[in-house]
Parts: C-alpha cells; sequence; structure tokens
C-alpha cells in the first residue's frame, strides 16, 4: 500500500468521524458549565480530538504525497492553508477534493 492510498484512506475515515461526534455532542446531555455528561462524555472527547486531530494530520498528509497533483490550487498553498487551518479545514479539503477525485495509483519511479 502506498503512502498516497494510505492517506486517503485514513483521511476519509477521520473525515467521517467528525460529523459523527459532533451529532454525538449535539445529542448528549449537558450539565452545569454547559459541559457534556453521561456515560459517553469522555468516549466523545476523545473521539473529537482523535478525528479533528487526524483529520488535521492525515490531510496535509495526503496533500503533501498526492501524486500527480489535480486540483487547480497549487499544492504549496494547499498545504500552507490546511497547516494554518484545523481539522475542520481538512475534512473540506477531503469532501471537496479527494472524494471526487479517482484513485490512481502514483507512478512508479
Amino acid at each position: 500500500m502506498t503512502s498516497q492510498t494510505l492517506a486517503r484512506r485514513l483521511l476519509g475515515i477521520t473525515s467521517v468521524l467528525v460529523p459523527i461526534d459532533v451529532l454525538l455532542a449535539v445529542i448528549s446531555p449537558y450539565g452545569p458549565g454547559h459541559r457534556i455528561t453521561g456515560p459517553l462524555a469522555s468516549t466523545i472527547n476523545h473521539l473529537g480530538f482523535v478525528s479533528i486531530f487526524g483529520a488535521w494530520i492525515t490531510g496535509i498528509w495526503h496533500a503533501a504525497v498526492a501524486r500527480p497533483w489535480r486540483p487547480s490550487m497549487p499544492r504549496w498553498l494547499v498545504l500552507f492553508l490546511l497547516a494554518l487551518g484545523t481539522g475542520i479545514g481538512s475534512v473540506l479539503y477531503y469532501w471537496i477534493t479527494v472524494l471526487w477525485q479517482p484513485n490512481i495509483p502514483a507512478p512508479e519511479t
């Protein structure tokens, strides 16, 4: 498995986990101080951290190793925006760009 394929798969997984975590946070009970309470509180917090941080790192990783580069923006600009952004920027990168591109393996060098 190439680095590009692994980055694409992990970015896809984390990009799906982010909306699931947001949905769980919205439907969970809140206590004093607007903190999530209940048995799922710790799980939702950990899932949120893993999904946002994972999406951010894998978004940067995918943009760095994707070959050939197909988006109309230059690679350096995408990497710059992803590095300054958050996991949400990487999720948008996945849903707007990566998901709609065919998964063509990189040419062997």
